[in-house]
Order: C-alpha cells, then sequence, then structure tokens
C-alpha cells in the first residue's frame, strides 16, 4: 500500500484516539458524585510485510471526579496519553513516525435554568516543554412550547500536539509542533419527544500559528461540517435516519532557522456518510440495536520534500527534492448488530460489524536531478477488503463500586487484488478471486474502577 494512505490512517487514528480526550465519553452512565480511573492500552493496523510495514500503538490513563445535580454538573479529570505510530515503505526508501506524550487537565462544567442552557469545557494539555489550552463554549435556549428542543451556538478552539520524522533516502525531517484550529459551531432541534429533527453546522480553521524553534510547520485551511438527523423515539422502539458530510481544504509550509525548504497542499478531502439505525427495548433488561451505514472519501494532495536542511551540501545534488501528487477514493459498507443486557449488578453490551471497503488510490512521485528526474507511479493493489469487528464491554456493580472491562478487535476476513495479468499497462487488472491475507487488523482494550461517593 503506498505511504500516502499509511500516513492518513495513521494521522486519522491518532486524532480520534490519542488526542487529549475529554473527561467522559459516555455522560449517561454517569449520576449522582463519585470518582473513576480508566486505563485504556491500543494496538492498531499491525501489519510486517515485504511492502512495507505499519503499526500504532500505545495507551492511556484517565483519573476523573464528577458531581452531578438536577441544575447544574461539574467534572474534572486529569490523565496521560502516547502513542507511537510507523510506516514504511521500502521501494521508495520512505520511513513516517509518529509520537506524542501528553499529560493533561480538563475541568468542565454545566448549567442548566429554565430555558438556558450553558457549557463550559476548559483543557490544559502539556506536551513536551509547551503547554496548550484548548476550550469550548456554548449556549443554548429551548422554547418546547413552539417545538424548539435546542437551539445552540458555541466556540471552540483545540490543538493537536505531534511528534513525527520523516525519512527519505538519506534526509531525515524532524517536526515537533502542533495542529491549531478555532471556530464555531451550531445546532438546531425542533419538534416533540416522540419525533424530532436535528442539525448541526460547524466550521473550524486552522490558524498559521506555530511555536517550533527550529524546523517549523505553518498551516492554513478550514473544516466544514454538516450533521443532519431524522428521530423517532417511543418507549420500545427508536429510529434514526443520518447524514454526515465534511469537507477540507488546507495547506501546510515546513520552514528551518525561518527558510522555506517544503510545502504539503490538500486541494481538497470530502468525506460523506449515510446511516439507519434502530433500536428495540425488549424489556427493562434486554435492548437491540442494529445500524446500516455507507460512507466515501476522496481526496487529493500535492507536495514537496526538499532534503537541504538535512543533508550535506555532496548529497543535496544527488538527493536534492522530491515531489509528490496523491489521488483517491475509497467507499465502506457496514451493519452492525448489537446486544444489551443489564440487572441489578451486571451490565453487558456485545456488538458484531461486517465492513466492506472498496479504495483507490495512486500516487506519484519524482526527484529532481540537475533539474532532470524520473517519476514513479505507484497504485494500491487491493481491489476490496471485508473485515469484521468485535466489541464487548462488561460492568459488574457492587454497592457503590463498579468495576468494568472493554475489549475491540478488527478481524481480516478477505483482500481481493488486482492481478498483474491483463493490466495493460493502465494499472487496471483482473481481480483475484478471494485472496485470503493473514493479519493482525489489531485491538484496543479498556479497564475501569468507578466509586461512588
Amino acid at each position: 500500500m503506498p505511504l500516502c494512505g499509511f500516513i492518513l490512517g495513521i494521522l486519522f487514528f491518532a486524532e480520534h484516539i490519542f488526542s487529549a480526550p475529554r473527561v467522559y465519553e459516555d455522560s449517561d452512565t454517569i449520576s449522582g458524585s463519585g470518582v473513576q480511573v480508566n486505563y485504556s492500552p491500543i494496538n492498531l493496523l499491525q501489519n510486517q510485510s515485504s511492502s512495507g510495514n505499519n503499526f500504532i500503538e500505545g495507551n492511556r490513563v484517565l483519573l476523573t471526579g464528577y458531581l452531578n445535580k438536577e441544575e447544574y454538573s461539574i467534572q474534572a479529570g486529569i490523565g496521560h496519553s502516547n502513542y507511537n505510530a510507523e510506516a514504511v515503505d521500502p521501494i521508495n526508501n520512505i520511513r513516517f513516525k509518529l509520537s506524542g506524550k501528553t499529560n493533561f487537565l480538563n475541568i468542565s462544567g454545566h448549567y442548566k435554568l429554565s430555558c438556558l442552557d450553558l457549557m463550559c469545557d476548559i483543557e490544559a494539555v502539556q506536551t513536551r516543554p509547551r503547554t496548550i489550552i484548548n476550550s469550548n463554549l456554548n449556549a443554548g435556549v429551548s422554547f418546547p412550547e413552539i417545538l424548539i428542543k435546542e437551539l445552540s451556538i458555541g466556540y471552540i478552539e483545540h490543538s493537536l500536539p505531534y511528534n513525527f520524522d520523516a525519512f527519505y533516502s538519506t534526509a531525515n525531517l524532524h517536526m515537533d509542533d502542533f495542529i491549531h484550529r478555532y471556530g464555531f459551531t451550531s445546532e438546531i432541534n425542533v419538534g416533540t419527544d416522540l419525533f424530532f429533527l436535528d442539525y448541526q453546522y460547524s466550521r473550524t480553521f486552522l490558524s498559521p500559528k506555530t511555536t517550533g524553534e527550529v524546523v517549523t510547520s505553518i498551516p492554513n485551511g478550514k473544516l466544514t461540517v454538516n450533521i443532519a438527523s431524522i428521530n423517532y423515539k417511543s418507549k420500545q422502539f427508536s429510529f434514526v435516519i443520518d447524514n454526515l458530510s465534511c469537507r477540507h481544504n488546507s495547506r501546510t509550509y515546513f520552514y528551518n532557522r525561518d527558510l522555506q525548504f517544503s510545502y504539503l497542499f490538500i486541494p481538497e478531502v470530502y468525506f460523506e456518510k449515510y446511516g439507519i439505525s434502530a433500536k428495540y427495548i425488549e424489556s427493562q433488561n434486554s435492548t437491540y440495536e442494529s445500524s446500516v451505514n455507507y460512507a466515501r472519501i476522496k481526496f487529493r494532495m500535492i507536495g514537496e520534500l526538499d532534503s537541504w536542511p538535512f543533508v550535506s551540501v555532496l548529497e543535496s545534488i544527488f538527493v536534492n527534492r522530491l515531489y509528490f501528487r496523491a489521488i483517491g477514493t475509497a467507499l465502506a459498507n457496514w451493519i452492525t448488530f448489537s446486544y444489551n443486557y443489564k440487572n441489578s449488578n451486571w451490565y453487558v453490551n456485545s456488538s458484531l460489524s461486517y465492513i466492506d471497503i472498496r479504495p483507490e488510490f495512486q500516487i506519484d512521485t519524482w526527484e529532481a536531478f540537475f533539474i532532470l528526474g524520473g517519476m514513479n507511479r505507484s497504485t494500491l493493489d487491493i481491489r476490496q477488503a471485508g473485515l469484521a469487528f468485535l466489541s464487548i464491554k462488561a460492568e459488574y456493580s457492587l454497592s457503590d463500586i463498579t468495576l468494568g472491562v472493554a475489549a475491540n478487535q478488527f478481524v481480516p476476513l478477505f483482500v481481493n487484488k488486482f492481478t498483474a495479468a491483463g493490466t495493460g499497462g493502465g494499472g487496471q487488472g483482473v481481480p483475484a478471486s478471494g485472496e485470503k491475507k493473514r493479519a493482525d487488523g489489531g485491538r484496543w482494550f479498556e479497564f475501569f474502577l468507578k466509586k461512588a461517593i
């Protein structure tokens, strides 16, 4: 698989899994007051082969406290997270490494009075010698008598720290910086408790703010997200039709001691998702859920990596700069079934998903050598891939203490590839029939202990 595919996957998982988490991910399970400690080891994208190696691994620890009342709630947490990721493309002699260690402190509050709803979330993230302050402010009103369940607007400011090394031939690019974004969110929810419509809109911007000392990155771009859903909810049955779309445009320049040496343009990344889900409450103890989803992602990018800041003058003649451009799409369909069981002491949630992915990816690279250089084209040879996702979560409560464990596992099922026969030089081969491929899809766990006060 081409290097950029690895990089996109690494950045995606790193941002969504390892970015400093909020205090609570499932507020519905929290009531009254108490403390909770969580530990999560993570291993994803484990793969080693002649065509390249890639992996993501890490862990996080989180200690939280909470106080929930009818009119207000206060939550605070302190924790640590770290991760390491690497992708290797031996054909182009390129290696990409991403890593980070962060300590974080989060304090959030929620206040509700009559039709007014206020929320504030402030987070301090310490990574290496820097401290980053993230914030999320939201104010909303509701007028049930005129079918407005929620009308809110908010402001978000968030920074994602990163530390990465990119190796090309003898060149080594080391970055220690963060991606800073800010913007606003809005939401409107209209209808009744039985049937309602919800629409969310947000636009955030990547700012050229940077703190790097020797090698720095200057990003500039924006991300627009639209989320819409139709909801039906009764005592025993609920039904949701949802749609999500987001569009990302950005460009990043890289500097060494205030001199530009490389750039990365992402003209467009577009993602859309459609889903239908249903939930049936059979009894007070048993609940069944199912969902069907379709998603599509499309992107294109260009860039240049110049070796002059990192190699000698003699080497720079032969290893001057690498240009690349990439374009790709991916279609994914998945179906999920889950079952929930709950009694006075136990809560168990189990789910099984089947995921079908159909990617297309092409990357062109060429080098400048005394102005002239050869071009190398790499095309993803995977036509279709299928995998299963297993998840189980169990909690046991005794008096005011709750113990819990969750396990999540990706299971690769098959990979259909293009064969060399019949390509005609255009990269469109004949798909292999159900070629089996043994690989480790990766997993992550979570252990927690909760004590009510």
